[in-house]
């Protein structure tokens, strides 16, 4: 009986023994990240610091020991950068002349995230300016003569990515200039449309004020106007559109400033 117990005995320990060896080669390969910063191209004032949609940032991720792969995500909506095989024992791994010009100016949350055998995530707010030499993250249309019912947010080159759920959306536009809607008695309005106003069934977007500012996002429908904000509950294009039951006789013009905040996008 007690050789027996001395038997099972010595079985568990070289079974828990193994399992401490085989525990101990398991984490062997396992890094972590630890921070994520941008270190260069960019440009302060006061608090706040970003840069140009056209100028390169350098972006480093930290972190601790051997990573077989992780990703580094840009918060514009872009593929996120894939690395493998990273020994942070020899330093961060630097991003070089990476470029936000393919999306919206605004914030931005860049975050750095492991994948294979790398634990470990990080974030840093980053913004975004329309132009260099500026710290305006907005970015402003002119809509002349609008004779479509919506138009997508015009840019030279290629055209703005589609926005993420959970993106804020903020408008603002001058009381002047106007459209003229072409009336017989006269219908000349700013963004916020006719006052106290709920268009009929006959308008695009009953229930909204007539002859305003309407922005879409997918099946999304919010209100606009020369002061409006809302968050995206889905992905889409985002729309700029009139509420007006005839657009071919309009006439005159908007412009309206757009900011668009991604850093808390999905």
């Amino acid at each position: 009986m007690e050789r027996n117990m001395i038997k099972t005995i010595g079985k568990a320990s070289c079974r828990a023994a193994w399992l401490i060896v085989i525990l101990a080669l398991a984490g062997c390969g396992i890094g972590k990240i630890t921070g994520v910063a941008v270190t260069g191209g960019t440009t302060c004032t006061g608090n706040v610091c970003g840069a140009a949609v056209v100028d390169p940032v350098t972006i480093e991720v930290r972190g601790e020991g051997l990573c077989d792969e992780f990703k580094l995500s840009l918060g514009n909506g872009s593929f996120p950068l894939p690395t493998n095989n990273v020994d942070f024992g020899k330093g961060p791994v630097v991003f070089p002349s990476l470029y936000f010009n393919l999306g919206w100016p605004g914030p931005k949350t860049i975050t750095a995230e492991g994948v294979t055998n790398c634990a470990g995530k990080a974030t840093t707010l980053h913004r975004v300016f329309s132009q260099p030499g500026s710290f305006r993250e907005d970015w402003q249309v002119a809509i002349a003569q609008p004779t479509l019912q919506c138009y997508e947010v015009p840019r030279s080159g290629p055209p703005f990515p589609p926005l993420r759920k959970n993106t804020r959306v903020s408008i603002t536009a001058a009381t002047s200039p106007k459209v003229n809607f072409g009336c017989t008695f006269g219908c000349i309005y700013d963004p916020d449309g006719k006052p106290g106003s709920a268009a009929p069934a006959s308008f695009p977007y009953p229930g909204f004020r007539e002859y305003s500012l309407i922005l879409r996002v997918g099946n999304q429908t919010e209100q606009g106007g020369t002061s409006a904000n809302f968050v995206t509950n889905q992905s889409g294009k985002l729309l700029i559109c009139l509420n007006d039951d005839l657009t071919y006789d309009n006439s005159g013009g908007w412009q309206v400033n757009i900011t668009i905040d991604e850093s808390q996008a999905e």
